[in-house]
């Protein structure tokens, strides 16, 4: 496919089947309580469905989305697609437990295609212009993770839980269909190394390794993003749970309202992307890890119960997905620069530890929020930005800054 014929509407159309692949990862999450009384199972053992999306995700972003550097990205997106549909109908109609957590790590893995789609759209445009594409697929993304809480909190009210996976799996499959007609081809080759040769997978996997070693982007990209999609997952860990214990008693219906102030976040995406291509790169990073520790220090100045309070938690949420966003789309440039015949391998080791960071997030969001409150939660969310802040002053700002003085 020619670059200049990836009009704005194809690359919306791959934004959609971003963000409706990965809302896969969170219909779970808020109707766990449904799904435990439905069931007769603990919460945390419907927990441990959600987590086992997570862990499919993890695998398929490790093992699978390398594959993308030696077969055709169509096929396999359109495969790992259809085992998201097939998971999706599985969680619907699973007979007992072990069907669900199958099926959850189906859904999962299938999801990971989200992360396969993204370096391989962007490898397509034109080097001045990967910035605004990512920044565009990035918005999907963004959308379709806050999205996906409100929409399943949403439609499990209206119907049983179970209508939710199989309007997933209807929305998988007119993606699918999406996918078929409108995604290019591309030959199972990749360039390396001056020459074209086709690549053993587990040589791609020690490769992986090799690259995240030797490539110092890639080191600092990744722990800029570990830090800040923890405090991501941590905030949407404890933030509902807070509202719903504490004076504010937030119910369902008003936490699913809570969850689309995120949404806005989401609009950062284009902005950083458009910023990155034009050179500004640590300006923008350096803006989304102060908007992520400012976000969560409002909170410590809220009136609890009170519609101030309500005001700087929606403002926290609304400050911390934009940080997130800018970050994540700013970062995923800078690291598909570093070889765009590697893409998929490097966005394997990035986005991994991205997951890492989530799962670590979350638990510290539960185990603080439920033991010492939000104060905890907040202090524990702005440390992780805050770190990161501080190893990026040291590593790229203060070197550039005393070259620029000398």
């Amino acid at each position: 496919m020619n670059p200049n014929s990836l009009s704005r509407n194809f690359m919306l159309i791959i934004a959609f089947a971003v963000g409706t692949i990965v809302a896969n990862n969170y219909y779970v999450q808020p109707i766990i309580g449904l799904m435990a009384r439905s069931l007769e199972l603990l919460p945390s053992q419907v927990g441990f469905i959600s987590t086992a999306t997570q862990i499919g995700y993890g695998a398929g972003v490790f093992f699978l989305i390398p594959m993308g550097d030696i077969i055709d990205p169509k096929k396999l997106i359109l495969s790992m697609i259809t085992v998201t549909i097939l998971g999706s109908l599985g969680l619907a109609y699973a007979p007992f437990y072990e069907i669900f957590i199958l099926c959850a790590l189906m859904t999962g893995i299938g999801a990971a295609s989200v992360q396969v789609l993204i370096p391989y759209i962007s490898g397509l445009v034109p080097e001045e212009r990967s910035g605004k594409a990512v920044g565009t697929l990035m918005s999907g993304l963004m959308l379709g993770i806050m999205l996906s809480r409100p929409l399943s909190s949403l439609v499990s009210e209206i119907a049983h839980w179970t209508t939710i996976f199989i309007v997933s799996a209807i929305l998988m499959s007119f993606t699918l269909l999406l996918m078929m007609l409108k995604l290019p081809s591309r030959p199972p080759q990749i360039q390396e190394e001056g020459k074209r040769e086709k690549l053993k997978y587990l040589n791609i996997l020690k490769h992986m390794a090799t690259l995240f070693l030797n490539e110092s982007v890639l080191q600092r990209r990744a722990f800029y993003q570990f830090c800040l999609f923890s405090s991501f997952c941590l905030f949407w860990t404890a933030a509902p749970y807070y509202l719903e214990k504490s004076a504010y008693q937030f119910n369902h219906s008003e936490i699913a309202l809570f969850a689309l102030a995120g949404v806005a976040g989401a609009i950062a995406a284009p902005f950083a992307g458009k910023a990155a291509d034009a050179g500004k790169a640590k300006e923008v990073t350096l803006l989304a890890l102060t908007l992520s520790i400012f976000s969560y220090i409002l909170t410590l100045f809220a009136p609890e119960g009170s519609i101030i309070g309500i005001i700087l938690m929606v403002s926290c949420a609304l400050l911390l997905d934009a940080g997130v966003t800018l970050s994540m789309v700013t970062g995923q440039r800078e690291v598909f620069a570093i070889s765009p015949a590697l893409r998929s391998r490097l966005n394997g080791v990035f986005v991994s530890f991205i997951f890492i960071g989530g799962g670590f997030g979350s638990a510290l969001g539960a185990w603080s929020i439920e033991n010492w409150g939000w104060i905890s939660s907040a202090t524990i969310g702005l440390s992780l930005p805050a770190l990161a802040l501080v190893f990026f002053l040291q590593k790229e700002f203060l070197p550039l800054y005393k070259k620029s003085t000398q």
